[in-house]
């Protein structure tokens, strides 16, 4: 399991490892996007176990849910459809807003030093 939290905003984005792989032979991810409240205990908004990672690998993991988090912030800010659009459920969307792709880019500079991409 690998956490990552904003200590500006309180939001934290977490993976863990199922112990579960999928037909691919890819590992399967639970991940579960959240604040941190007032007593220090996450309070989860949304969580799902649909993340697949070619190998166990809990840093790749987290990074690859920052990656898709980022393009669907950045996908709520232009009107029209998009793929991306449907990433993640409304209930994240005011931590979307809030951090932007932007947000989210750093955050992940922060957590893993320079980026390749």
């Amino acid at each position: 399991m690998l956490t990552l939290t904003d200590k500006v905003t309180g939001y934290y984005f977490t993976v863990e490892h199922t112990g579960e792989y999928d037909r691919d032979g890819k590992t399967l991810y639970r991940w579960e996007i959240g604040y941190v409240n007032v007593g220090g205990d996450f309070a989860p908004l949304a969580e799902a176990t649909d993340l697949h990672i070619r190998r166990e690998n809990d840093a790749e993991a987290l990074s690859t849910l920052l990656d898709f988090f980022s393009a669907w912030c950045e996908a709520l800010g232009y009107p029209g459809d998009s793929d991306n659009k449907d990433l993640f459920p409304e209930a994240l969307k005011s931590i979307a807003e809030s951090l932007g792709s932007d947000g989210v880019y750093m955050l992940k500079l922060e957590a893993f030093g320079e980026l390749d991409n």
